[in-house]
C-alpha cells in the first residue's frame, strides 16, 4: 500500500487522500471509495477499527498455533520421522480413521495449512499494532495511517470463482506478488509477445512461480534437517503453475464451446473448489514433506502453552515452552558464521 507500484487487487487509499494527491500531482480519482479490494482485502479507516482486528488475529492465531504444536507433539510426521501417508498415525486421530492412508495424509496437509497460514497472519498482525498503535504518525507520518495497512489475506471466494488461480492469485496472501509478476511481464514485453495470449500468460505464471520456488529453495537449503530444495519446494511451485495453465486451457475449450454459459454458478464453484484441492492433495506434500525433514515444525511460536498446560501435549510439555538457552554467542570458522545465535 501507498506506493507507486501497489498492487491492483487492493483498494484505493481514502477519497480524501486521493484529492490531495490529485491536487498535488495530478493523479486520477477512483469512481467508488470502496473499503473491499478486488482480492477481498479489507481496508481500515479508523485507528480504532484496525487495532480492534489485529488485536483479535494476535490473539485467535496465537491459540490456534498453541494448539497446532499440541497436536504436532502426537505426530511423528511433523517431526521428520515418518512420510505423510504412512504409519503411525497420529495420535490425537481415532483409530477407524488413522488406519487409512488417505485420511492420514489429509490431516496432516490440514494442520500444515493451519500452521502455516495462522502463522503468517499473526506475524502480519504486528506491523499495524506496532507502527499504527505505538509509533503513530507524529514520527513517521502517513506510514502510520490505518488505511495502509489492509488485510493480508484476501477472500477465500476467489478460490470458488477461479480455482487454484484464485488460491494463489486472490485468498493467499500477495506479499511477493509485485516481485514475482514483475520480471514476467517485462519478458513478456521484451520478446514482443501478445499480453494476453495464452502463451505470454503462462511464461508470466511460469516466472513468477520459479521465482517464488527459488526463494523458498533458499529456505530449504538453510534449514538444519536433511532437505531436497530442488525436488521438494522448487518443483512444488512449478507444479503450481503448470496446474493452473491447465485450468486456464479447459476452462478456454469450456467457454468456446458454449459449456460455461449453461452451467449453474454452484456447480462452477464446485468444480473450482474441488480442482484447486485435488491438485494441492498431490502436489503439496512436495513441500510439506521438505518442511518436516527440515525441522519447521519444531520451532516453538508461543512462550506460554494453554492446551500444552493443560496435559494435552507430550509428558514432557509445560506451560512454558522457551526454556534453554534463547540467546547466546557463537564463533564460527568465518565472520559470516559467528554473531548471535536464537
Amino acid at each position: 500500500m501507498g506506493w507507486s507500484w501497489r498492487i491492483a487487487g487492493l483498494s484505493p487509499p481514502p477519497i480524501a487522500v486521493q484529492e490531495d494527491l490529485a491536487r498535488n500531482d495530478g493523479e486520477s480519482i477512483s469512481k467508488e471509495d470502496t473499503r473491499v479490494g478486488r482480492l477481498g482485502n479489507r481496508r481500515y479507516l479508523t485507528k480504532d477499527a484496525l487495532l480492534r482486528q489485529n488485536i483479535y488475529i494476535f490473539v485467535r492465531n496465537y491459540l490456534v498455533l498453541d494448539l497446532m504444536k499440541t497436536l504436532i507433539a502426537h505426530d511423528p510426521y511433523m517431526w521428520g520421522v515418518v512420510g505423510i501417508s504412512d504409519e503411525p498415525a497420529p495420535g490425537y486421530l481415532p483409530a477407524s480413521i488413522g488406519l487409512y492412508p488417505v485420511a492420514r495424509k489429509m490431516v496432516r496437509l490440514l494442520v500444515s495449512l493451519a500452521s502455516i497460514s495462522y502463522a503468517l497472519e499473526f506475524i502480519f498482525s504486528l506491523g499495524p499494532l506496532f507502527f499504527v498503535g505505538l509509533v503513530g504518525t507524529r514520527y513517521i507520518g502517513a506510514r502510520a495511517e490505518p488505511w495502509m495497512y489492509p488485510d493480508h489475506f484476501g477472500s477465500f471466494t476467489s478460490v470458488l470463482d477461479k480455482g487454484l488461480a484464485g488460491w494463489w492469485g486472490g485468498w493467499w496472501h500477495q506479499s511477493f506478488r509485485f516481485s514475482f509478476q514483475e520480471p514476467g511481464r517485462v519478458l513478456v514485453e521484451a520478446l514482443g509477445m501478445d499480453t494476453k495470449g495464452q502463451a505470454a500468460k503462462f511464461l508470466q505464471l511460469l516466472v513468477a512461480f520459479t521465482l517464488s520456488g527459488m526463494l523458498h529453495v533458499c529456505g530449504s537449503y538453510t534449514q538444519v534437517g536433511h532437505t531436497t530444495p530442488l525436488t521438494g519446494p522448487l518443483v512444488f511451485f512449478l507444479a503450481q503453475a503448470v496446474g493452473i495453465a491447465l485450468q486456464m486451457v479447459v476452462r478456454g475449450w469450456l467457454k468456446k464451446a458454449g459449456v460455461s454459459e449453461k452451467c449453474p454458478p454452484w456447480l462452477v464453484r464446485t468444480v473450482n473448489f474441488t480442482y484447486a484441492h485435488i491438485w494441492l492433495y498431490f502436489t503439496a506434500p512436495l513441500l510439506i514433506d521438505d518442511f518436516a525433514r527440515g525441522g519447521v515444525w519444531l520451532f516453538e511460536p508461543v512462550p506460554v502453552s494453554i492446551f500444552r498446560g493443560l496435559g494435552f501435549g507430550s509428558k514432557h510439555d509445560g506451560v512454558w515452552q522457551w526454556y534453554g538457552q534463547i540467546a547466546v554467542w557463537h564463533n564460527g570458522k568465518h565472520w559470516w558464521d559467528t554473531g548471535i545465535a536464537l
